[in-house]
């Protein structure tokens, strides 16, 4: 039995952390606390980390009882927004009596380490403590990148055609950012010139006819749609990794990866006069998402880190 100790608001790593333990052990071995209307959502999703799963619906006293009897065999804290510290300081004592499967994942965008908030908050270590944007060198946390649902992964075909920008509206990081200089210099090259966010349907409608996708980073390095694209089949062109990411994606086989915009444009020139090696590597890349990249990939090396 698996708790998810979450916040209401949606958030790419609870839910997605919540699936990978659904597809791992089954629905009905996962409770989701409180009750988080996105991983329950039957209308037209609003983000792409809308699910519906059909996990335990289970009170408050049902929750504290599991965990002061030890029926948990993992408890997940996937973040510490909302009212999540409040509940952790509330319950510390329950949790005191779960401390040896406590796992704590940090998936916000920054490259803080957040482990003494939630220590100082329970008064006492996780068992495992993980980071999303983990800086390459660092070992104060465990590196886990998001995954991404496998069973969204549509075939690859040879008659796509054309070039999507996955980031194509937020230039948050400014107006000189790769971002807005990616969009610029790729300018001649898209297939759609979007002035407005796309709803997460067109987004995956888009991403479905196009051979390559380019997607340069967010306000961290991973972001979903790195893995949103090759799930929906297209051939990656991703901003070259500056956090940890294990397994990483194999430049050259998996994927093609660019430094700045000038690399972007040379190496989308050459897989659109090369088709064939665009779709050998995007068959690749979806291969890597299931084996490696996957929910269930993230669910497996979370349990792993207490049991091995």
């Amino acid at each position: 039995m698996i708790l998810v100790l979450t916040d209401k608001d949606r958030d790419y790593a609870a839910d997605y952390m919540a699936h990978g333990f659904c597809s791992l052990f089954g629905a009905d071995q996962v409770v989701d606390f409180p009750r988080k209307p996105s991983l329950h959502w039957t209308a037209e999703p609003v983000m792409d980390c809308d699910l519906n799963l059909d996990t335990l619906a289970w009170n408050q006293e049902q929750v504290e009882t599991a965990l002061r009897d030890g029926t948990f065999k993992l408890v997940l804290i996937p973040t510490i927004r909302g009212v999540v510290p409040q509940r952790l300081y509330f319950w510390r004592e329950l949790l005191r009596r779960n401390a040896d499967r406590i796992v704590y994942y940090d998936a916000e965008d920054h490259a803080v380490n957040t482990l003494t908030v939630v220590t100082e908050t329970m008064g006492f270590k996780p068992a495992a403590y993980f980071k999303r944007e983990l800086p390459i060198g660092e070992t104060w946390a465990l590196p886990l990148p998001f995954g991404y649902p496998a069973d969204r992964c549509v075939k690859t075909e040879m008659f796509r055609n054309g070039v999507v920008y996955t980031a194509h509206i937020w230039d948050w990081c400014g107006a000189d950012s790769l971002r807005v200089r990616l969009r610029e210099a790729l300018s001649d090259y898209l297939s759609v010139h979007p002035r407005s966010r796309l709803s997460v349907v067109s987004d995956h409608v888009l991403h479905r006819c196009s051979v390559l996708a380019v997607s340069p980073s967010g306000r961290g390095y991973h972001t979903n749609r790195h893995l949103q694209v090759i799930a929906d089949g297209c051939c990656p062109v991703i901003e070259r990794p500056w956090m940890q990411w294990p397994d990483a994606l194999v430049d050259g086989v998996e994927c093609r990866y660019f430094r700045n915009e000038v690399e972007a444009v040379d190496i989308v020139r050459d897989l659109l006069n090369e088709p064939d090696k665009a779709h050998a590597m995007a068959i690749a890349a979806q291969k890597s998402l299931v084996e490696r990249h996957s929910t269930l990939c993230r669910a497996k090396t979370v349990w792993s880190s207490i049991y091995g």
